[in-house]
Parts: structure tokens; sequence; C-alpha cells
């Protein structure tokens, strides 16, 4: 049922005709030039001549509404468009969380008049009503789409002059996020790599297997210091968690990977793969199937 007491174009009892407003899911990029975002790339498709003039004229506008569990917001674009952005700073998603798009057309003026168009329903016909700004014109479908935070989106990179010749190192101070210091030409390389896809990956999960595994290391012979009012810990210990069977926790692996004050560093290992998914081996294989490929 129409819940507005004027006409909107709408998924169910549209007060439109022949008339469709989708909003639909194509694409997501990690985005840093603000901060850490995740950015999701809708497409939209409007059928509706009177409402594409009234946006083409700037009297109404497209915006994307998204909820996810603490962090909700609108995105809004002037002018007609196609595609449309939708940027949320990763800080603000959480573990396993579900987000829900849902499109709008908005009145964008003052003192606006919607009058009776051919394509809406004759019970319309007639009417000339004020509508307020920022009351919407047309609700589309809503998209929900399931974020999962993955290792890597705990690893934050952080160059420092001071590094630089002398490789990276992990520190793990910040409650947030897992912070590895690296020099700044070491930066400046990884910007020019993580240009081509199969470079950044083969970067990303290496740099992901070493950190785990010094993260591993650190936790079995220091957990106390991290398990309180810190982030990535959480995130982290929540990661292994899914990763193994139901019966076999984190304490169970800090049993078996320290004995009588020796690490079980072949454990270790065995358990970094698997924590990053065995991306590190896969990513090698790729960039070799790619190399053969180019060759032939």
């Amino acid at each position: 049922m129409n819940e507005y007491p004027y006409p909107v174009l709408q998924e169910e009892e549209s007060a439109y005709k022949d008339s469709i407003f989708l909003l639909k899911y194509s694409d997501n990029s990690l985005n840093e030039e603000n901060g850490k975002c995740l950015s999701f790339e809708f497409e939209i498709n409007l059928k509706c001549d009177s409402i594409s003039k009234l946006i083409t004229d700037n009297k109404c506008q497209f915006a994307v509404k998204y909820e996810a569990s603490k962090v909700s917001g609108m995105k809004k674009v002037t002018g007609y468009a196609e595609k449309i952005n939708v940027s949320i700073p990763l800080e603000k998603l959480v573990e396993n969380d579900q987000i829900k798009f849902t499109g709008y057309i908005l009145v964008n003026v003052d003192d606006f008049k919607l009058e009776y168009q051919s394509e809406m329903k004759e019970e319309w016909s007639g009417f000339e009503l004020e509508i307020p700004r920022y009351y919407p014109l047309a609700i589309s479908n809503t998209e929900v789409l399931d974020y999962d935070k993955k290792g890597d989106d705990l690893i934050q990179l952080n160059p420092s002059e001071e590094l630089n010749g002398k490789g990276f190192e992990v520190d793990l101070s910040n409650h947030e996020l897992i912070q590895v210091n690296v020099g700044t030409k070491f930066n400046e390389a990884y910007g020019i790599i993580k240009q081509k896809e199969e470079y950044n990956l083969l970067f990303i999960t290496n740099l992901t297997f070493e950190v785990f595994v010094y993260v591993l290391i650190e936790l079995v012979q220091n957990e106390e210091e991290y398990n309180e009012d810190c982030n990535w810990y959480d995130v982290f210990i929540k990661m292994f968690n899914n990763k193994n069977p139901d019966d076999y926790k984190f304490d169970d692996f800090k049993k078996k990977a320290k004995y009588d004050g020796f690490l079980d560093m072949s454990l270790i290992y065995e358990q970094a793969h698997l924590l990053s998914d065995y991306q590190l081996e896969h990513s090698i294989i790729s960039l070799a199937d790619k190399e053969r490929s180019d060759n032939n």
C-alpha cells in the first residue's frame, strides 16, 4: 500500500504504470583516498520520462540510503546518473555485517508542485500536489549485501622514512588495526605495483602471511596483553575460530604451539596458511599461469 499521500514510484502498490526504478549492485572496491573505506557501486535503472525530466532539470536528485549494524547514512547525487558509488568507512563495519541499500529519488527544491502525468494511474488524475523538499518521488528495491571482514582488512601500512632499507615492522599497539610500519620507498613502490592486480595480490598475500605468523607468535606468548578492548584481537580470534573445527579453539592451539618454552614453528606456519586461505600459494600459481599464457 502507498503510505504517502501523493503518487510514488515503487516496487509494490506503485502509483505509476509501466514505470520502474531499480537499484542493482555491480561491484565494490577498497578506497583509501579519504581514510580506509569500502566503496559500493550500483547501477540505476529508471524508466519514467516525467521523473527523469525532473532530475535533468535538477528539481529532483538520486540518493542511496545505507544501513548496517552500527552505521547508516545517505549518498545523494545531483543530475542524471546511470551509476552511483557509496563509500562506508571500514571502521564502521563489524565482522559478518549486513548492509542494506535502498535507492530514492528526492525532491530537491522548495515549493515543488507535482502535477498529474500520463504515466501515473488514473486515480491521481486532476491532482496537483505540493511536495516538501527531500520527500521521495520514487523508492527502489532494497539490495542486501553481506560483508565479511577479511584478514587483510585488519592490516594497515604506515610509511616511515626511518625504515627505508630496513624492511618492515609489525606494531600491535593500535587497538583497531594491525599496523605495519614500512619505509617511504617501500610504500611508494607498493603504490606502483598495486595498479597491476596479479602483483598486488601476490604482495598482499605475502605480507598478510608474514604478519599472521608474527601475530600468532605474539599471541601464543603474550595473549593476555591484547585480549581487552582490542578490536583487531577480537576479529583475529573470531577468524581463527571460523577457520578451524568447532572443537579446536585458540587455547588448544596455544598449548600445542608452545611446549617446554619452545615454539612449534611448523604448526604456526600451518595456521598462518589456513588463516590466509592459502592465498600465498594460489597467488604464486596464478601469476605463473598468467606468465605461461602470455608467453604462448
